[in-house]
C-alpha cells in the first residue's frame, strides 16, 4: 500500500514540475515574442536606421 501512495505521490510530482516547466516556456515565449514585435515596431518607426534604409 504505502508503495502505490509513493507511487502516486511521485507522478503527481512529476506532472507538477511538467506544468510548471511548460508554463515558464510559455511565458518566456510570450515576453520573447513581444519584445521582437515592440523592436520591430520601433526599428520601422525609424526609417533612417542603418539596419533597414527606406525603399
Amino acid at each position: 500500500m504505502p508503495d502505490r501512495i509513493n507511487r502516486h505521490l511521485h507522478t503527481h510530482r512529476f506532472t507538477s514540475s511538467l506544468i510548471v516547466a511548460f508554463a515558464d516556456w510559455l511565458a518566456r515565449a510570450i515576453t520573447y515574442s513581444f519584445i521582437h514585435q515592440v523592436t520591430e515596431a520601433l526599428i520601422r518607426s525609424f526609417p533612417l536606421s542603418p539596419k533597414r534604409p527606406s525603399a
